[in-house]
């Protein structure tokens, strides 16, 4: 058995030395009909990448349409309309109000020998001041005509005047609803800028799913292309009676159990790119992957390295820059406007009433001659409820209500100290990851190159080629897995400390 062994390795070197085996590059794979193309040892992951079917785009993009189309910004803008709604309702407590009116009055003797008809027209304004000053204003005029138009009459015109200031109760409250409303879409609009940073981080994470697949797919192809190079050599070895048959049904297994593989990364990869295209178009998705077959495949490059300020720094720089700890901050002052309101309620009403009118006697058609007259007031008006119950129990809710938003807002604080210290630690080992398997996948690609050598000079067999190609796969699969693990991290981190994750 040795001497046969020791023959077959003679043989195989005398074959490789005459150039009848693999070139001195590399295998050439035979497999797929193409003698000018270059072993799948030589070509790197990058380019087995380009090679794959799909139509290439940036995040960049993507973000942009996802921006405009995706349904989550869609929503996050009509929850900022329904913002400006309610601070535009609420402005009417300042609204002045016009006032006309006209009216028609008969009277006729008792005899029934003449009708007289009265009309009275009257116009007025009112309104109010942010203070909680209420103003008004009214001029009426009154007229008398006979029913047989011989004589009419101008009746008496009169000018008024009055003010009214609320002292306790009321008082600077009357503006209130609408500042708290304008406070809210402050809010509003905080959260509207939050959530298209989420949005975006949302397409960069996925974008690189799609990377990590395309990645993937492009290591189990290689590694396919190897082991049917591997074949296709056992094949031609074993055809010649230099190698036992058992070698060839060995690499047609690992073949088979690689095509599945394969075949596997490859449904991911058009998985990961529908639901990409799903987030990003929204309602026009469907026509467009329907319109176009080919899966999307992301050209953006991942960023070569990560610097990120130290840890105190970055939970500063998150606390002072997120947005929704702004919208948060927001809801709490407007819950703080709407809770002084109701304690305010809760005083006696007192007013200070003033007003002022001017009147002139009516002159007949004879005569324009009239008598003017004015009068002022100025008193003082108070009220209070007996039990009051309504107030307080409004109160007691607006109190509620503050305490309610200033535990959500420490709560937020607390949750983005929690993801910058996540986000920060996964850069830091993601980086130690990325380096230590980048390390081990280069390490196992040389073992494998350095095992084809020794296949090649018949002092290896198939299946410890199989084997360390296995290795060095699932070595470049973790320096994979690791470098996109990486991308998203930083993704995740910028989103954390309120920075935009892909500039628009």
């Amino acid at each position: 058995m040795i001497a046969v062994r020791r023959a077959r390795r003679i043989a195989v070197v005398a074959i490789a030395v005459a150039g009848t085996l693999w070139p001195a590059a590399g295998l050439v794979a035979q497999v797929a009909g193409d003698s000018a193309r270059p072993s799948a040892m030589s070509q790197s992951i990058d380019v087995l990448i380009a090679r794959l079917p799909g139509r290439p785009v940036t995040l960049a993009a993507l973000v942009n349409i996802g921006l405009r189309e995706a349904f989550a910004a869609q929503l996050a803008n009509a929850d900022r309309r329904v913002a400006d709604g309610a601070a535009v309702y609420e402005a009417r407590a300042l609204d002045p109000e016009l006032r006309l009116r006209s009216d028609l009055t008969g009277a006729s003797r008792a005899a029934g020998i003449a009708t007289t008809t009265t009309r009275v027209s009257a116009i007025g304004v009112a309104g109010a001041l942010p203070w909680g000053t209420t103003l008004s204003a009214d001029y009426t005029l009154a007229g008398a005509f006979a029913s047989s138009g011989v004589s009419s009459r101008t009746g008496p015109s009169r000018l008024s005047l009055a003010v009214s200031q609320p002292l306790l109760e009321g008082a600077n409250q009357r503006t209130v609803a609408w500042r708290a409303a304008l406070v809210e879409r402050t809010a509003a609009g905080q959260q509207l800028s939050r959530t298209r940073e989420e949005i975006a981080a949302g397409f960069e994470l996925q974008y690189w799913l799609l990377a990590e697949a395309q990645a993937v797919e492009a290591v189990y192809g290689r590694s396919l292309e190897l082991a049917q190079e591997i074949l296709s050599r056992n094949v031609e070895l074993a055809s010649r009676d230099l190698i036992a048959t058992v070698d060839v049904l060995t690499v047609r297994s690992g073949v088979s159990l690689r095509e599945a593989y394969y075949t596997q990364a490859r449904q991911s990869r058009y998985d990961q790119s529908d639901a990409l295209l799903f987030a990003v178009y929204g309602a026009k998705a469907a026509a467009l992957v329907q319109a176009d077959t080919l899966p999307a495949l992301a050209i953006t490059e991942v960023a070569p390295s990560y610097d990120i300020p130290p840890l105190a720094d970055a939970i500063t720089l998150a606390l002072a820059n997120r947005k929704d700890l702004r919208a948060a901050r927001a809801h709490r002052d407007a819950s703080q406007l709407r809770a002084a309101q109701s304690r305010n309620a809760l005083l006696p009403s007192l007013a200070l009433d003033a007003g002022w009118s001017s009147a002139a006697s009516g002159a007949t058609s004879a005569s324009i001659a009239t008598t003017p007259s004015s009068a002022w007031r100025l008193g003082v008006s108070m009220g209070a409820p007996m039990l009051n119950r309504g107030d307080r129990g409004l109160s007691l809710l607006a109190r509620t209500a503050l305490d309610v938003e200033s535990i959500r807002l420490s709560s937020r604080e607390a949750q983005v100290t929690s993801e910058v210290r996540t986000a920060v630690r996964a850069i830091t080992l993601g980086s130690q990851r990325w380096r230590s398997a980048a390390n081990a996948a280069s390490l196992a690609w040389e073992q494998l190159a350095a095992e084809r050598r020794r296949l090649e000079l018949g002092l290896g067999d198939s299946f410890r080629l199989l084997q360390t190609e296995e290795n060095a796969v699932q070595a470049q699969l973790e320096a994979v897995r690791a470098r996109y693990d990486l991308a998203r991290a930083s993704a995740r981190f910028r989103l954390a400390i309120g920075q935009a994750p892909i500039a628009p």
